[in-house]
């Protein structure tokens, strides 16, 4: 069912500026869904299929934005590229690269890697920020698991999750030096100071990732003061 949208008319002209200025409007006025101790308890214990935006904006997103997008851009994946500067072979030239430096084929913090403001951010608290780090190369990979305590088998069907800038920080899944999402924490670390943000970050697992096409991981970030610094991007 649509739910109705105030102030939202279907039958105007929308283009996709338009839908992305409706989705920040209404993120601004509309209440939260989660706390920021709920985020972090839903990610700690991987229950990401739990997290969500308001009803109202998934109803937007998926039921406007989408189908515009693949009007236009044929998937979401190609406007994402697009939006990136990558095209389709993107991926496979990454891989070749790094082949060639002796280097894994799937992402580390080395790797090509493009932060951006998520335009659909799930509801959360107005003081924190949610972040996508998309790249070209796979995150989730058999290889990540090797010589960690993770299988792939769990990584894969439960993703991988962690947290900074908290001395009462909760484990998370994968996180640590040894695991599994070692490259993933790190690259969160370098550019969220540990001294100015906590952080949430998880990657889903492919069950739950609604553009497969293009690799990607979520950073939650709750500045700890008004003079936060602006993340390191």
């Amino acid at each position: 069912m649509t739910i109705p949208i105030e102030g939202f008319d279907p039958s105007q002209e929308w283009t996709i500026p338009l839908l992305l200025e409706e989705a920040k409007r209404l993120q601004a006025i509309l209440p939260p869904v989660f706390s920021w101790p709920q985020l972090r308890d839903l990610i700690n214990r991987c229950e990401l299929k739990t997290l969500r935006r308001h009803e109202i904006l998934e109803d937007l997103y998926f039921n406007h934005f989408n189908p515009f997008v693949r009007s236009q851009f044929g998937t979401t994946e190609e406007y994402l590229r697009q939006q990136l500067g990558w095209d389709v072979k993107e991926g496979e030239l990454e891989r070749i690269k790094a082949k060639q430096r002796g280097e894994k084929e799937y992402w580390t913090r080395s790797s090509v890697t493009r932060v951006r403001p998520n335009d659909w951010a799930y509801s959360i608290p107005k003081d924190i920020k949610h972040w996508v780090a998309w790249t070209p190369l796979p995150i989730l990979h058999e290889g990540r698991c090797e010589g960690t305590s993770i299988s792939w088998e769990q990584a894969s069907s439960r993703g991988l999750t962690g947290f900074s800038g908290d001395d009462k920080s909760l484990p998370g899944f994968g996180a640590g030096p040894q695991g599994p999402g070692s490259d993933i924490e790190a690259f969160v670390k370098e550019r969220w100071s540990e001294n100015e943000w906590e952080t949430a970050w998880f990657v889903n697992p492919p069950s739950l990732q609604s553009v497969r096409g293009l690799a990607h991981f979520h950073v939650l970030a709750r500045p700890k003061s008004a003079e936060a610094h602006s993340p390191v991007l």
